[in-house]
């Protein structure tokens, strides 16, 4: 019975960490969307037909930042570099973010870990990822530091915002 509740609390513990991890990732796609909106300076209601009627996805519209920084030389270096660091992890945690969340997970082993199990047809060769809960907490502090450096740049956008 020990061991029972051992795995459940353990289990308990990989639901709260998927659960900051989706956390962290909406905190990164708003500040994505907010670098955006900010650096085309358009009016909130062009802003938000553009986004639903060209269907912008956020990792597309990390796409469309990375490229407007090439037209905006003003920027410096140290800052463009930073924020493509940081579009490039949200680009990476995106994928990733999408396999936790997607996937099926169910127990494995002594101490509840999860495997994730593709959900989609033709699954690769080995259709298992095994996650520890120290990765998913990694992902999510990944995330709040794209978040940092998002923010940061936004407010280097919004001086009077600061």
């Amino acid at each position: 019975m020990a061991t029972e509740s051992r795995s459940q609390s353990r289990l308990a513990d990989y639901h709260a960490a998927i659960g900051r991890l989706v956390m962290a990732y909406t905190n990164s796609e708003l500040a994505v969307k907010s670098v955006l909106f900010n650096f085309l300076r358009l009016p909130e209601k062009e802003f938000a037909i553009l986004v639903e009627f060209g269907r912008l996805k956020v990792p597309d519209m990390a796409t469309i930042i990375k490229n407007l920084l090439d037209q905006r030389p003003e920027y410096e270096v140290e800052k463009r570099h930073e924020l493509i660091w940081a579009l490039n992890k949200f680009d990476s945690l995106s994928q990733l973010r999408n396999t936790y969340v997607h996937w099926l997970w169910m127990p494995y082993g002594e101490e509840a870990a999860l495997v994730s199990i593709k959900s989609k047809m033709n699954p690769p060769e080995d259709p298992y990822i095994y996650v520890n809960l120290e990765a998913l907490q990694e992902a999510e502090s990944e995330l709040q530091n794209v978040v940092a450096v998002l923010a940061q740049f936004y407010f280097d956008l919004n001086p009077d915002m600061a």
